[in-house]
């Protein structure tokens, strides 16, 4: 069935039966070898961390006991979470010593420990004395040449 001024795709069987849930019709899809996002992202933007990284290092003047220094802004955070830390704040003495821990853990070279939850621990357990029994009998099957 063709219908005047309509081009015959848009009249087809196939076209009404392919303008289902998820599927739009063929006049809004994506065209083929077409970036769906043609300018891309500018040159010269930043993600987070980098802006993160350049906040955290720019320098800020701090009051401290009437005297006035300059430090960085992320210096002077640390310094306001230990102050807090040590008037009893539980949230940041957790943050403070998880990064000690962790900046601890990068200097002396040490893997991250892995933790399993005791359910999985046990299943880990189980399976890893299936192989051991496994390259036991192996060994046990094996015959012994005298060479």
């Amino acid at each position: 069935m063709r219908v005047a001024g309509l081009p015959p795709l848009l009249t087809s069987n196939k076209c009404q039966r392919d303008n289902a849930p998820g599927r739009p019709p063929l006049h809004s899809r994506f065209k083929a070898w077409q970036s769906g996002n043609p300018k891309g992202r500018p040159k010269g933007s930043l993600n987070l961390a980098t802006i993160v990284k350049k906040e955290g290092n720019k320098k800020i003047k701090v009051k401290e006991g009437g005297r006035e220094r300059t430090t960085t802004a992320m210096g002077a955070a640390v310094a306001q979470h230990w102050r807090k830390a040590a008037q009893g704040n539980a949230q940041s003495a957790k943050l403070m010593f998880d990064h000690v821990a962790k900046a601890e853990d990068v200097q002396s070279g040490a893997q991250p420990q892995l933790q399993i939850p005791k359910l999985d621990a046990s299943a880990v357990r189980r399976i890893a004395e299936r192989i051991l029994r496994n390259i036991e009998e192996a060994a046990s099957d094996e015959p012994i040449s005298d060479d």
